[in-house]
């Protein structure tokens, strides 16, 4: 999902920003000390195949030692990949 899962200013609170800042996307490019408005939201069940977990492992590993691959911008007030960026998944 993209956004901050239907929960703006929770979510926005629990990373630690502004619940109210509307425009506010998530910024790999944080400055040293600052913090990221960043999530990740997955949601297994009984029947996901060992496969896509294995791919959601990979992804979220090469997130953290490469960051993110996306640019985002606000558009309408959410954020919305910059189609001028590739991501690698």
């Amino acid at each position: 999902r993209d956004g901050l899962f239907c929960a703006h200013p929770l979510v926005r609170t629990l990373l630690g920003s502004d619940p109210q800042d509307p425009g506010e996307c998530g910024a790999p490019e944080a400055e040293p000390g600052e913090r990221s408005l960043n999530a990740i939201r997955v949601s297994f069940g009984a029947g996901t195949p060992d496969e896509h977990i294995e791919r959601f492992l990979r992804a979220v590993s090469e997130l953290v030692s490469e960051g993110a691959q996306w640019k985002y911008r606000t558009e309408d007030g959410r954020c919305v990949p910059d189609r001028g960026t590739a991501a690698q998944v």
